[in-house]
């Protein structure tokens, strides 16, 4: 009876700590599901909305932020430049820009050459105080995008350009002294 005893004691204790053990995993991707930091994500296209390649892109990003920990929220811009000229862009742009000041959004990421060119000609005040990402530049209008050098606007063209990357970096995270090299 001594031997069986001991037996049943070890196999309960082990039984116990393995339910606890799944308990707290449980409890864990239970809290960091339910906790997840959430960002408003403006996602301007040149394109119409029909083009497949958009549900990669939200598809890819909403993936890499959950990654990071943070829910994204994407609102949706489209217009199909072939159907517009230059001033009506920029105006349907500007429209919307109007339409974000009443949201709380946290990026703005611009894809394709003309979403870029007709953001950044609206030269409109949310520009200086969200952080825009322009994607997709494959001809970018660079006495336009210097205007924006010291803003919060970085253009991720076909050619990298490695001292641009390491100073928008530095305008992401002005209180963190770091050294990059």
């Amino acid at each position: 009876m001594n031997k069986t005893y001991f037996k049943y004691k070890y196999v309960l204790i082990f039984i116990l700590s393995l339910l606890v053990f799944i308990g707290g995993l449980n409890y864990k991707h239970w809290y960091v599901t339910d906790n997840l930091m959430v960002k408003r994500i403006s996602l301007i296209y040149s394109i119409s909305k029909d083009d497949i390649g958009n549900r990669n892109i939200e598809k890819l990003l909403y993936q890499e932020f959950q990654k990071q920990g943070i829910e994204v929220m994407f609102d949706k811009f489209y217009f199909d430049c072939s159907k517009y000229d230059e001033k009506e862009r920029i105006e349907h742009v500007r429209e919307y820009l109007e339409f974000l000041e009443s949201k709380s959004t946290d990026l703005i990421l611009t894809v394709g050459d003309q979403a870029t060119n007709s953001l950044l000609s609206t030269r409109h005040r949310l520009l200086s105080s969200i952080p825009v990402v322009a994607c997709n530049v494959h001809f970018p209008n660079e006495e336009l995008i210097e205007e924006y050098d010291s803003q919060k606007v970085y253009v991720l063209r076909d050619s990298p350009d490695l001292k641009r990357n390491i100073d928008f970096i530095k305008t992401l995270y002005p209180h963190n002294d770091m050294e990059i090299i």
